[in-house]
């Protein structure tokens, strides 16, 4: 594939001289944002109608913010790679499905606070594959788009300061992972699984939970609806930090009683409980 470079003079996306081949990116590019370049993306951000690319890197070192927050690079393609230290504002397009195959977020962010990403979709179709958030502050936006798998943080000695917010939507998150990191959670999830790091589970529930290490506050009230099944085999369940009734069909235990802790108070309904514990 022939790589594409951002080499700008303005900002300006559809500005064919701001590209190293002096044309927009197409299918058959690899678009590269070099941490040596000190204009982003800022206007015409939209891409190409009916276009797809093959891969976007933005790399670390570049600052400037991608696009703006109400008018995102809007896109399909199969490999997004952030790792600069700007905000990227980025909506998948809705030319494949999914819309961007996958997506890495391993940004370095030139202040703490700073968003590193924006995502979110043109519309239901503009679904995306795989995202893997490393590092950095993300917002995955309120709008109604499928996500395959979402894996937050990292295991270990490479465990990362990543930080996810999930907006409120009907949209649905097949597969979540959490490794380390925060994470707020606000969007159905069918299978979420817990290593480690700390998931506020606000508003929508998911079906099953795995949880192996980290912390896990469950606020989502009866009335969203109760967690199918449980499995509790590591880590803290916390059911105290809302005051709303909340409900759990069947808690599963797991492992050995001192790896995990059960917190909970008269608002919780849980009922069906199963001890599998080894004693210590």
């Amino acid at each position: 594939m022939a790589q594409n470079v951002w080499t700008p003079t303005t900002g300006v996306y559809t500005t064919t001289a701001n590209w190293l081949l002096a044309a927009l990116p197409v299918i058959t590019n690899d678009v590269i944002i070099p941490a040596d370049t000190s204009i982003g993306i800022s206007s015409a951000a939209d891409g190409e109608a009916g276009i797809d690319l093959n891969s976007i890197q933005i790399q670390r070192g570049h600052t400037p913010d991608i696009a703006t927050s109400g008018a995102p690079w809007t896109i399909s393609t199969i490999k997004l790679v952030h790792q600069g230290g700007g905000t990227l504002y980025f909506s998948a397009g809705s030319e494949t499905l999914p819309a961007v195959n996958e997506c890495v977020i391993d940004a370095t962010p030139t202040a703490a606070d700073k968003l590193s990403a924006s995502l979110t979709g043109t519309a239901a179709a503009a679904d995306w594959g795989d995202i893997a958030v490393v590092r950095g502050r993300v917002d995955i936006e309120a709008v109604t788009f499928t996500i395959a798998r979402l894996v937050v943080g990292a295991m270990g000695a490479q465990a990362s300061t990543a930080n996810v917010n999930v907006k409120s939507t009907n949209g649905l998150i097949t597969l979540m992972i959490v490794n380390s990191g925060e994470v707020l959670l606000n969007r159905p999830v069918t299978t979420l699984i817990v290593n480690g790091g700390r998931v506020v589970i606000d508003d929508f529930k998911p079906v099953t939970v795995h949880q192996y290490g980290g912390v896990v506050e469950y606020k989502t009230p009866t009335t969203v609806g109760d967690i199918t099944e449980y499995n509790l085999g590591g880590g803290t369940l916390d059911l105290t930090t809302s005051f709303e009734a909340k409900g759990i069909t069947t808690l599963n235990r797991w492992g050995r009683p001192e790896s995990q802790s059960l917190l909970e108070d008269q608002n919780v309904t849980i009922t069906n409980r199963n001890d599998y514990r080894i004693p210590g």
